[in-house]
Order: C-alpha cells, then structure tokens, then sequence
C-alpha cells in the first residue's frame, strides 16, 4: 500500500514540471537519487537551475525579476556539529553566485523549526548566517514547510511580490516527526508558486525517496554530494556574480 502512495504522490507532486519520472519501483526510485554525480555536473547543475545561468557567465533573464531565497538548514543530530559550521561558509558562499539584488531568509530545524532571519540584502544574510547555532534533535521537516510558507506570505518578512520564490533545503535524511505531512506541505508550497530545491548529503542517505519528492524535480531542483566538503567544493566550482567579484566579497 505504501509502495502505491509513493507513485500517486510523486506524479501529483510533479505535475506541471519537465522532471523525468523514474518512480515504475520504489527500488528504481531509490537507487537513482542515491547516486552521487562528479562536483563539477553537481555545480554546472545548479548554476543553470539554481542561479539562473547557461555557463559561467551571467544571462540577462527575459523578465527582470529579482529572487527571496529561503535558506532552509538541517541541524538534526545526525548532522556533526563540525559539518554543520562548515555547511554556513558554503552557504554564505553561495549567496555570492546569486545576483546582488537577491534577498535572503532562512530557518533552522531539528525538532522544531525557527525563522532565524527574515529577507535580508546579501551582505546582512552573510553576516546573520554565522551567528546560528547548532541544535541537534530530530528531523521536523514539516514544521520548516509550515513556517517557510508563513514567511513567504507574510507582509512583513521582506519579501517581495514580484520576486522568484525559491527554497533551498539543505539536509542529510528523511524527516521522522510528523512525517506524514512533509510531501502534503511540500506540495502547498509548489502549488503556492515557490520552487523547492533541495541539497541531500550524504553517500548513502535514508529516506532519500522522501527527498526526491521535496524537491519541485529530480533532474532540476535535487542535488547530491557525499560529504559537506563536497558541498563547499561545489560552491567553490561556481564562479561568484561579477558584482562580488569587483568588490572582493561584499
């Protein structure tokens, strides 16, 4: 019966997407999301998706619209705490391959979740990003999903209204605390206009079909690196907005 959930909400979840769907077995399913590319397919994969670029060099969109990026951070105790602090340089590094006139919330969850900051300009983002703390607990993934669409309605988060909405979710498993509603959240979201992407670490990561079914798509939005050094390493791949790069950092 849970094999045939699966199926029904992953074509649900990705109706109206280019996503290919690889969901004929849980299995098949499985062992394609735990493959781990090269960092160079990883960081070529997400400057085309994430960042909106066709090579290293900055596009001009077809529509000038800038993005609200909310940057959604696993601290579960599954997470070292080592791990976790090198996973907010990475992330800070990766404000710089946005475009300047992004802005930038993010939360923080392990057994409940907590808007750390609201939409923020790139520089004061960077800044509140290194004064989160690590948590441990468990993985309430469901209670990111509820306040992460709190914060892109409300009126007094930051947040623009003709901004791209993205979600960058950064994490090494499966929720396991009201699991049941993480898909259905998930899927309010997408339906609400925000797209989910998502950066599973990990070799072999438990649960990994809930992840590829976070995500807005498989060929998209998810993203795989064994280790959080590999995540860095794939930041790293990722030439920095010319902006940042003429004033060396902000």
């Amino acid at each position: 019966m849970w094999k045939f959930l699966c199926v029904v909400l992953m074509v649900l979840v990705s109706q109206g997407t280019n996503a290919k769907v690889f969901w004929e077995t849980e299995e098949i399913a499985e062992n394609y999301l735990q493959r781990v590319p090269p960092i160079k397919a990883t960081a070529e994969k997400m400057m085309r998706y994430l960042f909106g670029r066709t090579t290293s060099h900055i596009v001009k969109r077809s529509a000038p619209r800038p993005d609200d990026v909310l940057i959604v951070i696993d601290s579960s105790k599954s997470i070292p705490e080592s791990n976790f602090t090198r996973c907010l340089y990475a992330l800070q590094g990766m404000i710089e391959r946005f475009k300047p006139d992004a802005r930038f919330a993010s939360i923080l969850f392990s057994t409940k979740a907590e808007v750390m900051f609201k939409f923020l300009p790139a520089k004061k983002a960077m800044e509140k990003l290194l004064t989160i703390r690590y948590n441990g607990g468990f993985t309430n993934t469901q209670d990111a999903l509820k306040k992460s669409g709190r914060l892109f309605v409300s009126r007094t988060s930051g947040g623009r209204r003709n901004a791209y909405k993205k979600m960058f979710i950064l994490t090494d498993g499966q929720s396991n605390i009201k699991k049941e509603r993480t898909l259905y959240l998930a899927y309010v979201l997408k339906e609400l206009g925000i797209e989910i992407y998502v950066m599973a670490v990990g070799e072999r990561i438990e649960g990994i079909n809930e992840l590829g079914m976070l995500a807005t798509s498989t060929d998209k939005h998810l993203y795989r690196v064994g280790e959080m050094d590999q995540f860095m390493q794939v930041v790293q791949e990722i030439p920095k907005d010319p902006y940042y790069e003429k004033n060396d950092g902000i």
